[in-house]
């Protein structure tokens, strides 16, 4: 996913290319991705739309960052336990 961590403005073609992107590297491999590479791409898009939001507004950027780690943090748990429940 193409990140511009150089704080630069962000625009629409900016925010309309980020949208292609994530499409693309869904529709990667014919669409049958693994869902952990999926996961990847699904929080490689909210990263980006998030340092986008930021550059206009730090606090929402900061609140958006907050919402992804916790459910990073869920997903995570919720493997770890699907694992221990099988083995």
């Amino acid at each position: 996913m193409h990140g511009y961590k150089n704080g630069a403005p962000s625009n629409r073609s900016e925010a309309a290319f980020l949208a292609w992107n994530f499409s693309q590297q869904l529709g990667a491999r014919g669409g049958q991705l693994s869902f952990r590479d999926e996961l990847d791409v699904h929080n490689a898009a909210f990263r980006e739309v998030t340092r986008q939001v930021a550059v206009h507004c730090t606090e929402r950027g900061e609140l958006l960052g907050r919402l992804l780690s916790f459910y990073t943090r869920t997903h995570e748990v919720t493997q770890k336990m699907a694992e221990m429940s099988v083995g």
